[in-house]
C-alpha cells in the first residue's frame, strides 16, 4: 500500500497541550456555513446562511456544547480576496536581472486563440514595484556574487520608499542556500506584511516560486484581518478557546501560521470535505474512491488511492500560478443554486453564476427568480426536507422553469428535467478528469456524495456511468466542517533535491527527506498523540519536464522506487520504458496522529417512517428503513439522498446510506 504510517525518528520535540475534546468546525462555503459540533464521539449540525456571517453559527452552536472547545474553521476568504483582485499593494526583491521573472512569466497565453485578451493575468506585483539586488547563489547553494551590507541597506531604503503593504524576496537559487534572503528580510521585517521564498515555497522553478511568494506576500494583509474577525466572534462565542484553520492539504494549520502563510489556505473548505472522506474511505477500506461535494455553489471531486487524496503540485488561482502542496480538486461551478439559461446558439448551459444565499433560488422564496438547479430539484420531486430545514415553495420553482422553458420550447417539467440531465453530464465530466484522465477506471471506484445537494444527484451519476456503488456519509449536508473537527494538526512541506534515483545517490536522497521531516516536526507542538509522517519522492525519466510522486518507507529503495515509478508511470501515461530516472523533490507530510476515532451523529428523533409524496416517489425518514428501493427520497432537517430507479440503498449502523445498482 502507498500509504503508511512511520515514526519520526532522532529528534526531541517540545510538548504542549494541543487540542481539547470538543471540536466546533466551520465550513463558510458561498451560500450556507455548516457549523458541527463533535463532544464525546457524537456530532451535532446546524446551518446558517453565509450573509449572516460566521458570528451567528457560533453563537447557535454554543448552546449545544459546553467549556471552551477548539474552533477549526474551513475558509474562502484568500479564495475570494484573488478573484476578486483585493491585493495589497505589495513589492518584488529579486536578483538583479531578473526583476522582469513575473512579467515574463513562462512566456505562453492563458488562451492560446483568444486574441482580444490579454495573454496573462496582471502579475501580483507591478514591475515598477519590482527591485533587483546585486546578489547571486548558484543551484548548488555556492554563494557567485556575496550580498554586501551597503547592498542591504540601498535595497531596504528603496523598498520603503515605495510605500507598499508587503514585500516579498525572491532571490535566485535561495531554495538551495536561503542566506542572502535571510539576511534581506531582516533588513525590510520592521511594520510590512512579509513572505520570504524559502518559507514558502522551496522548490527550483523560478516563475513558480516568485509568483506563490509574491500572491502570498498579497494576501497577508487581507487574511490577518479575516482572522483578527474570527478570532472576535469565537471570543464572544467560546472565551479562551484556541482556533485553527484548514490548509490546502486537509490537515489543519495554526492561526499564527495561518498568517504567515495564507496561500495554503486557498482549498481550505474542499479539503476539509476531502479529509474526512480520506478517514472514511480508511474506515471501510475503499481501495479507490471519489469524493462529490455539491454544494450551493459549485461541485468539487476529489480522487483518493487507499485513503490518501491525490496531491496537486500546482494550480491556478485567478490566472495566477500557485506552487504549494494541496488536494487535486477539480471544481466546477454546477451546484444547487447555480443558474439554468439559455446561451447564444440555444443551448441550455448550468452555472457558473450562482443565486447564492440571498436571493437564492426562486423556491426559497427571497425574491429570486432565476431557475437553478434547486428549483429544478423541487419540481421534479428530488428535495424532501424534514421539519426544521428550509422551506420550499413548488410554486414559485414552476415559474422559474416554466420561464426557462418557455425559451426552450418546453413544459417546466422538461426544462427541470432538462437542466438537471445537464448538471450530471458535467459532474460526470468532472468525475472523468480526475480519474479516466489519470489512468483510473472510473466504475470500480466508490462515489462518496455529500454537500447539500451531492446525494441527490451522485446516484444518478453513478447510473450513468456504470459506478456500482455511493456512499453518502452520515452529516452528509455539513460533512465538510466535520473534516474540519476531524482534522490533524498538519504540515506539508516540499524541497528541491536533484538526484539520480540509484545507490550512489540514495544515501544524500535519504539525508534530505530525513533532513525535511526533522526540519517540519520541529515546528509541530505536541503532548496530544504520536507525531507520524508520510514521505514522498518527486521522480520523472532523465530530461522530462513532469514527475510523478512515489511514496517512500522504510523498505524502500532505488529498485523498488524505479518499479513504483514505472507502474505510475504506465498508469498515467500508458507507458514505462528503462531510461535512468532522476529525483527532482522530496515530500513529507507530518502530522499529529490522534488516533482513528469518529464522530457519529447524534441520534435522530423518532418519527413517521413515511412523511410524505413527491412526483418522484414516497419521502421516508433517512435512517428509518434499513432496505429501500428506487425510486425513493430519503430526507432529514438537513439533507435529502435520492434513491434513483435501478438502485437500492441500505444504512449502516454508523448512520451511512450505501446507494447500490439493483
Amino acid at each position: 500500500m502507498l500509504y503508511d504510517r512511520f515514526p519520526v525518528r532522532g529528534n526531541s520535540f517540545r510538548s504542549v497541550k494541543t487540542m481539547p475534546e470538543a471540536r466546533v468546525g466551520v465550513d463558510a462555503g458561498g451560500t450556507f456555513t455548516d457549523v458541527v459540533i463533535a463532544d464525546g464521539g457524537t456530532a451535532q449540525s446546524l446551518k446558517v446562511p453565509t450573509d449572516a456571517g460566521l458570528g451567528e453559527g457560533l453563537a447557535r452552536s454554543r448552546r449545544l456544547v459546553a467549556g471552551s472547545p477548539a474552533v477549526v474553521a474551513g475558509t474562502t476568504w484568500v479564495t475570494n480576496a484573488v478573484l476578486e483582485k483585493k491585493l495589497a499593494r505589495t513589492a518584488l526583491v529579486t536578483t538583479e536581472g531578473f526583476a522582469d521573472v513575473l512579467e515574463i512569466g513562462r512566456q505562453a497565453r492563458d488562451d492560446l486563440y483568444d486574441l482580444g485578451r490579454s495573454a496573462r493575468v496582471a502579475p501580483p506585483v507591478p514591475r515598477e514595484l519590482c527591485f533587483g539586488a546585486a546578489e547571486r547563489i548558484g543551484p548548488d547553494g555556492t554563494p557567485l556574487v556575496p550580498l554586501t551590507s551597503k547592498e542591504v541597506e540601498r535595497v531596504a531604503a528603496a523598498v520603503r520608499a515605495a510605500g507598499v503593504e508587503a514585500v516579498a524576496v525572491c532571490l535566485l537559487h535561495s531554495y538551495a542556500n536561503p542566506e542572502h534572503e535571510a539576511r534581506l528580510a531582516a533588513a525590510l521585517d520592521d511594520g510590512v506584511a512579509l513572505s520570504v521564498s524559502h518559507r514558502v515555497s522551496r522548490e527550483r522553478r523560478e516563475f513558480e516560486r516568485a509568483s506563490t511568494t509574491a500572491l502570498n506576500a498579497a494576501v497577508i494583509p487581507l487574511i490577518d484581518r479575516y482572522l483578527r474577525a474570527q478570532e472576535e466572534a469565537i471570543a464572544d462565542s467560546f472565551p479562551g478557546a484556541p482556533s485553527f484553520v484548514v490548509h490546502s492539504g486537509g490537515g489543519m494549520m495554526t492561526v499564527a501560521r495561518a498568517r504567515l502563510l495564507p496561500l495554503a489556505t486557498v482549498m481550505s473548505g474542499p479539503a476539509a470535505g476531502v479529509a474526512a472522506t480520506a478517514r472514511l474511505a480508511r474506515r471501510f477500506g475503499l481501495a479507490r474512491a471519489v469524493s462529490v461535494d455539491m454544494g450551493g455553489t459549485s461541485t468539487d471531486v476529489c480522487l483518493l488511492r487507499d485513503g490518501i487524496p491525490v496531491s496537486a503540485r500546482d494550480r491556478r488561482l485567478g490566472g495566477h500560478v500557485v506552487r504549494l502542496p494541496a488536494v487535486a480538486v477539480e471544481s466546477i461551478g454546477a451546484g444547487g443554486g447555480s443558474v439554468a439559461w439559455v446561451d447564444d446558439v440555444g443551448a441550455l448551459r448550468v452555472g457558473p453564476r450562482s443565486a447564492g444565499a440571498v436571493p437564492g433560488p426562486a423556491a426559497y422564496g427571497r425574491g429570486g427568480v432565476e431557475p437553478t438547479v434547486t428549483d429544478a430539484d423541487v419540481l421534479l420531486g428530488l428535495q424532501g426536507g424534514v421539519g426544521g430545514g428550509l422551506e420550499l415553495n413548488e410554486e414559485l420553482a414552476r415559474e422559474a422553469c416554466a420561464r426557462l422553458g418557455s425559451r426552450l420550447g418546453l413544459s417546466a417539467e422538461e426544462a427541470a428535467r432538462a437542466t438537471v440531465e445537464v448538471a450530471h453530464a458535467q459532474i460526470e465530466r468532472a468525475l472523468r478528469l480526475v480519474t479516466v484522465r489519470r489512468g483510473h477506471d472510473l466504475r470500480a471506484c466508490t462515489l462518496v456524495a455529500y454537500g447539500g445537494a451531492g446525494p441527490m444527484h451522485a446516484g444518478a451519476v453513478a447510473l450513468s456511468a456504470g459506478v456500482e456503488r455511493v456512499l453518502v456519509p452520515a452529516l452528509s449536508s455539513t460533512f465538510s466542517a466535520l473534516g474540519c473537527c476531524l482534522s490533524e494538526l498538519a504540515i506539508d512541506d516540499v524541497r528541491t533535491c536533484l538526484a539520480r534515483l540509484d545507490q550512489v545517490d540514495w544515501p544524500r536522497v535519504e539525508r534530505e527527506l530525513e533532513g525535511l521531516v526533522g526540519e517540519i516536526a520541529a515546528t509541530l507542538e505536541n503532548d496530544r498523540g504520536a507525531l507520524r509522517v508520510f514521505r514522498s519522492l518527486e521522480l520523472r525519466y532523465r530530461d522530462q519536464n513532469d514527475t510523478l510522486e512515489v511514496g517512500v518507507d522504510g523498505e524502500s529503495s532505488p529498485a523498488a522506487l524505479r518499479a513504483a515509478f514505472a507502474e505510475r508511470h504506465r498508469s498515467e501515461f500508458g507507458y514505462a520504458t528503462d531510461e535512468p530516472i532522476e529525483v527532482t523533490a522530496a515530500r513529507a507530510r507530518v502530522w499529529i496522529d490522534e488516533g482513528t476515532g469518529w464522530a457519529a451523529p447524534a441520534p435522530a428523533p423518532r418519527g413517521d417512517v413515511e412523511v410524505g409524496e413527491t412526483v418522484f416517489g414516497p419521502v421516508l425518514r433517512r435512517g428509518a428503513v434499513k432496505l429501500v428501493e428506487g425510486p425513493a427520497v430519503l430526507a432529514d432537517a438537513l439533507s435529502t439522498v435520492v434513491v434513483w430507479p435501478g438502485q437500492t440503498a441500505h444504512t449502516d449502523e454508523d448512520g451511512n446510506v450505501w446507494l447500490e445498482r439493483a
